[in-house]
């Protein structure tokens, strides 16, 4: 074979291969509905204005914590003088 006729079988070749996957393709029987999330969970807003609530207890252990911390650094703090 030449190498202009080794070159139009292969893209016939190519074109068969191309038609069957159209035919695959528009097939009407079983959509293909494609994932929007892209491997991810989509958000949810845990509230309707986008805020969560926090409980009492959560609120009140805030300042506790905060507390701890500032004891803790100026206890470490207390042997150098400014």
């Amino acid at each position: 074979m030449t190498k202009l006729a080794e070159l139009a079988q292969a893209v016939r070749t190519e074109r068969d291969r191309l038609d069957a996957v159209l035919r695959l393709l528009e097939v009407d029987e079983a959509p293909v509905e494609v994932p929007r999330t892209f491997g991810r969970r989509p958000i949810q807003k845990a509230q309707t204005n986008g805020r969560r609530k926090m409980s009492p207890e959560g609120r009140r252990r805030i300042p506790e914590a905060q507390r701890a911390r500032w004891e803790k650094f100026h206890a470490g703090a207390g042997a150098t003088q400014r």
